[in-house]
Formats: C-alpha cells, structure tokens, sequence
C-alpha cells in the first residue's frame, strides 16, 4: 500500500472536486486484493470445516527426492513428460497422487501449458485440515475459480506454471522450475537454524518516544555480524514459500565481505518471505542457489546458512487478480517505456503528488503490447492501443513521428525492473480513425528491431498470441495482462486512490480475470456514453468478492480469452471512467472486429515512419 503523503493531501479537496473523466489508460489495470478473511481460511468457504493452516508443511530431509504424479488429463503426453523428468536425478514419478509432492497438470484455461500443484492443495498433505479440491479436471478447474473469486490467505498457493507442451524448451523451463522447488526446500529444512561465524539481530524502530505531532513510520532493520576471527563473504537471499523459489535481495550487493568484528545493517520487511544469509571463507558461488542449470546442485558444505522464519501470522493474501510467476504464462506480453523519463514536466507532475521518489522504471512505464507475429525478415509485429503511440504527447502527422524515437519496446521478462530484451521501433501504423483523445478506433500495430541500445536476455521465451477471428459472447471469462496501478481510483489523477492514496505502479507483471458485458449495457454505465460494437466492455466477475479492473499503466496491453481451445487475444487495454471505482466497466478494442484492418496494416510499414491506415 502506498503511503499518504503530507504534500499530496493540499491537493485532494481540488482532485475530489474535478468530475470522474474519461481516462486513455496510458501509464493503465490492475485488481484490488481481498483482505477480508484474515482468519487463515478461504473467503467464502465455512472457517468451521477447514482446520488452522499452518504457513507451510515441513520440508523434507536435503537428500529426499522430489516426488511428481501426473494428471490424466496429461495421458497422451505422459511419456514425453516422464522422458524429462528422467532427466533430474533428484525428481521421482509417484505411482500415486496423494503420495506425489505435486501433481503436474494442464492449466484449465490454456490446456497446452503444465502447471505444477502441491499436495496440499489437492489433499490436505502436512498442513493438519481437509482437501479443498481433488486432482480431477473438474476439481482443478474449481481451485482457479476460487482463487479468482475469493481471495486466498498463506498456506493455499496458486500453482506455479512450468511451461508448454508445444514448446521445444519444455524440457528446459520443467526442471528449471523443479530445480527452483528443490532448493527452495533444501533451504527451508534449514528455517530456524542460527550459523556459528555470522550472527543476525532484528533491530525494531516502533516510534516509542516520538511526539504525538511528529510523523514516524515503523521500521526495522537486519544487523549482521562477523563474530569470527577470520573475514566472512556474505549474500543474502530470500525463499518464496508460495511459488517456492530463492532469489537475491533486490538493491543490495550481490555478496559483501565482512572482517573480523565488523557489522553492516540493511532494511528488514516483514513480508512472508523466508530470509537466507549464506557465509564462508570465500567468495560464495551464486549460481548454485539462483538455479541456472536443469538440476539442483548440493549445497556445499563450507557455507554456512542461516534462514530467517518470517513471524507467526504473517499472510499473504490475493484474489481476482495476482503476479504473473512464468514467462510460459504471458510469453506474448510487450512493454512500450519511454527513453525520456525525466522531463522537466514529468518532474512537476510528480512534485504535484507528494514528491514521491518515483523508481525509474515507473516515470520510463508507458503501455503495454502482445506480439502477434513476424514479418518476412523475422521482425516482431507488436499490437498496441493507438493512444500509446499517436495520442499526447504524439497527437498529429507531424509529433506522431517522434513516438519512434522516445518508445521503445521490451520483451521476455515479467519484471520491469530487469531482463528482457530491448528493441527499437522501426515503424508505427495507426488505424487512420482514431483522434487523439479519442476512445474510437483505438488500435496500433509496431514493427521493432534490434539496434545499438538492445539489452538480449530470455529472447527465447517470446512466443506470438492468436488473434480472435470472432467476437466473444457477453458474459465470455476474460484475463488482462499489465503493469497498471491496483487500487481503485475516480478522478483524473489515477495516482490518488479512492482511499486518499498515493499509488505506485508494480515492478511484476500482473493478471486478473474479468467477464464481459453486452456493450448496450455497458452504454448505460454512468459516464460511459455510447459504446461501440468495436469495443468490448468488462467487469468483475459474477460472485467475486473483489474488485477487478484495468488501470492506468495497462493500456495497449491484451484481453485473452480461450477459443475453441486456444488462447486467443480478444481485446486491447484502452479506456475507462476511473480505475474500477463502483464498478466501472474497462473497456477495451474489440479486436475480431479489427482483424482485417491488422492483416492489411501488416503490409504497410515504413521504415523510421508512422502512418495511418485504413481499409
């Protein structure tokens, strides 16, 4: 949650006061996260028939295996996958399901990916209450509709996706995923544990002494300590016990060396995350904990590990909406950023907010895209919202033209923060119909390359999405993809929340899933005015219990939605009244009824040029 800042509360009597606007999502989606069972059981199910959940079952000793069932969903691919899994020495098929770790199954919505569940979810395992669901594909399909209708507390995760059938790195993307699981395990049976030559203290700041007129906000800090007589290398890291991985602390040095007696602090935060401090005489060799081979290799015996069991109680919620955990998920999704972020007016605006310290991804965040394809020279073609490109700043013939120089268009990488691979524009076309500020015909297509600025990392993950050749029914389950802000707004400044906030946009890739409405019925929306047979209106899904909406920051990015068993793009982030706030509806471009214009705009690309078409 982001915090109220002194500064931005001068302004909110005049922002409360400005008429709910029609809003481009540009910077644009996001869902607000249910926090409304803190009880430690499901929203929506009785807290009477479900005993206490512990945060997660014991792990087993480091040397056992890791033991997967296969679902009978998978039968006429079961051979194949058991070929890759014979490739991990520390993986086991199960004869059994109740007596696998997890179960490997098709993901409901997008049957040609495998997502990997854990016992627990499936049969109670460790974690002393009664199963939710079984292993069948009806009882698979049950667990996303509860997770994405009424929010989950610790202890019942999302499966994580392992990847896809038809891609020729399964085998690759499978074990490094139980490469990540395994090592997270190896780590966890260590949870509790104190090594002998680094010592770590939590030192907690609770405001004690402060004056009632004084501002303080609680912190804490993790103070670690050489208590041996010789220089200690040291890295610290973190478990994620739901998607069940390691990863180095963000912002701090890879490793650091310590001498003799010589302490070093670093903010400590409370976030259900496991904390992992490894030391040793030497410099430490990362990879073997980061995963960057198939299998999981010992850990050696001259480290030493200390792991940190985050406090009692300590949950993490979700609902409508989450994190999007593999690239096999989403490995459509582009991002447009802007390579001039720190503009003198960019600066006011942001002084205008409270002067929040903005990260540098969020003033370079602009939209979001989906490859679609490849030219005949194996460029990418990515689909956008036009406002992305030919809206203000680039309103007109002649600024559309500078969109080519101030956009550029990251793929393979869930996080904005890093990875991924950059690349130029090389052409825009603009669906000739559209006039910025506008909400009609709001549709773009890119052609990127590589240039001297290109950063390459996981190009192999970019996979192009289908577009929808018909239009979904009202009532159709949607999925958006973005980077948007998550909690709902009313005005036209969607950085101030409904709740007086200030917002701030994820570093993650999120996703959220919404139902359609018939387009009359979205008309009648207030505010809203016509809606055209071109768009496509969504809402929260019936029964959910909370908000799920696109937001600024989500704009250009797709609607998906399954199609006579494919995934298919059907729509295209593009406005809204507010973010989501009453339910509003977000409305997005009806692409089937665009899919002619996007075949013929293909063949009209101009090298270092943006022009308009229109068939």
């Amino acid at each position: 949650m982001a915090r109220i800042w002194v500064a931005a509360r001068a302004f909110l009597p005049l922002l409360c006061a400005v008429a709910a606007m029609l809003l481009p999502q540009t910077l644009f989606g996001a869902q607000t996260p249910s926090m409304e069972n803190r009880n430690g059981c499901l929203v929506g199910v009785s807290c009477a028939a479900q005993s206490p959940a512990k945060s997660i079952s014991e792990p087993p000793a480091p040397g056992a295996p890791l033991t997967l069932a296969i679902a009978d969903s998978l039968a006429d691919d079961r051979a194949m996958i058991e070929a890759i899994l014979a490739m991990n020495p520390n993986v086991r098929v199960s004869p059994t399901k109740e007596d696998a770790d997890y179960l490997i199954a098709r993901y409901p919505d997008f049957p040609d990916i495998l997502i990997l569940i854990r016992n627990e979810e499936l049969f109670g395992g460790n974690l002393d209450r009664p199963p939710l669901f079984d292993s069948s594909d009806e009882g698979i399909a049950k667990m996303y509709d509860l997770f994405a209708t009424a929010g989950f507390p610790v202890g019942y995760r999302l499966p994580l996706v392992a990847g896809s059938i038809s891609d020729a790195s399964l085998a690759d993307q499978l074990n490094l995923e139980l490469g990540q699981i395994i090592m997270a395990r190896r780590l966890l049976f260590l949870r509790g544990k104190s090594q002998q030559d680094v010592g770590y203290e939590i030192v907690r700041d609770d405001c004690r002494g402060v004056e009632p007129s004084k501002i303080c906000v609680p912190s804490q800090t993790l103070l670690i300590h050489n208590k041996s007589s010789l220089p200690q290398y040291v890295a610290i890291g973190h478990v994620d016990p739901h998607n069940m991985s390691f990863y180095l602390s963000q912002n701090l040095p890879k490793q650091f060396s310590l001498n003799p007696g010589e302490s070093r602090t670093f903010p400590y935060v409370e976030d259900g995350q496991y904390t992992v401090i490894i030391s040793a005489n030497e410099p430490i060799d990362l990879d073997i904990v980061e995963i960057s081979k198939r299998t999981a290799p010992d850990l050696p015996r001259a480290w030493n590990i200390s792991v940190i069991q985050p406090p009692i109680g300590t949950a993490t919620y979700g609902g409508g909406g989450g994190v999007v955990i593999s690239l096999f998920a989403a490995p459509w999704q582009a991002q447009l950023y802007s390579t001039d972020s720190g503009t003198p007016a960019s600066l006011r605006a942001n002084a205008t907010l409270g002067k929040v310290a903005w990260a540098q991804y969020e003033k370079r965040h602009r939209c979001g895209g989906s490859v679609i394809g490849l030219d005949d020279n194996k460029r990418y073609i990515v689909l956008t919202a036009a406002h992305c490109v030919a809206g203000e700043p680039f309103a007109g013939p002649v600024l559309r033209q500078n969109a080519l120089k101030f956009r550029r268009v990251r793929l393979g990488t869930l996080d904005l923060t890093k990875g991924g691979t950059t690349y130029a524009i090389d052409s825009i076309v603009v669906h000739k119909g559209y006039v910025a500020g506008g909400h009609d015909n709001d549709i773009a297509i890119l052609r990127i390359r590589p240039d001297s600025s290109t950063l390459s990392q996981n190009a192999k993950s970019v996979r192009p999405i289908a577009v929808a050749t018909s239009q979904p029914t009202a009532t159709t389950r949607v999925k958006w993809y973005g980077w948007g802000f998550m909690e709902a707004t009313e005005g036209i400044v969607t950085r101030i929340t409904s709740n007086n906030v200030v917002q701030r946009n994820p570093s993650q890739l999120h996703e959220g899933r919404m139902q359609l409405i018939d387009q009359k019925t979205c008309s009648k929306r207030g505010g809203y005015g016509k809606v055209t047979d071109f768009m496509l209106c969504a809402v929260t899904p019936l029964k959910s219990r909370v908000e799920v909406f696109t937001c600024q920051g989500d704009s250009g990015g797709p609607i998906v939605a399954t199609q006579n068993g494919k995934t298919m793009q059907v729509g295209i982030v593009s406005w809204a009244v507010g973010c989501g706030a009453k339910g509003k509806p977000s409305v997005s471009v009806n692409v089937a009824r665009y899919q002619s214009w996007i075949k013929e705009a293909k063949t009209k690309f101009v090298s270092g040029k943006s022009v308009e078409y229109s068939k």
